[in-house]
């Protein structure tokens, strides 16, 4: 009896040590959309950008971007982010702030390098006016990855705007006006 149940706790704590080191597959955007939600004078950012759109980020140039590539470059990705994601209101350009990053790894694909990277962050509003102006000229190398679809939301109004970003135009303008 005794030897079943330590078989028993070591196979639940193998089982739980292997889900810890587990790497995680969620994805928390669909890969080429992104929402900006607006609450009061911020505009609060979810995006899933390619991962080929930040140069720089495969450090040994091999198509494959790793976890260590990642982490050695997060500060490049900040810096990419700052100067090709931007919101423009009333003539005043915001970067996001408050960034949080996670790669993300292609679940239909055997690499273990990632293929997206969720972005989170907010930007300030300072000014807000009826319409501004999103900057968003982050596209990957496959055609996939050539749009960019964000979904504007505010809550206070319960407004609603789809707006599609490509190459040939990184600026969509959102209107605040029902």
């Amino acid at each position: 009896m005794k030897l079943f149940k330590f078989i028993s706790l070591l196979i639940v704590l193998l089982t739980s040590n292997l889900m810890l080191f587990t790497s995680v597959n969620a994805h928390l955007m669909v890969a080429q959309q992104g929402t900006l939600n607006i609450v009061d004078s911020d505009a609060f950012v979810v995006i899933s950008l390619p991962i080929s759109a930040f140069d720089g980020v495969d450090s040994n140039q091999d198509g494959v971007v790793t976890m260590i590539e990642f982490n050695h470059n997060r500060d490049v990705v900040t810096q990419i982010l700052e100067k090709k994601f931007r919101l423009i209101d009333n003539g005043t350009s915001s970067t996001l702030v408050d960034i949080l990053l996670s790669p993300v790894q292609d679940h239909h694909s055997k690499s273990d390098g990632f293929s997206q990277l969720t972005v989170m962050g907010r930007f300030n509003l300072k000014n807000l006016s009826d319409s501004f102006e999103l900057k968003a000229d982050l596209f990957g190398t496959t055609a996939k990855e050539k749009a960019l679809k964000i979904t504007m939301k505010r809550a206070s109004d319960k407004l609603i705007q789809v707006v599609q970003i490509t190459p040939e135009s990184p600026f969509a303008e959102l209107k605040l006006i029902k």
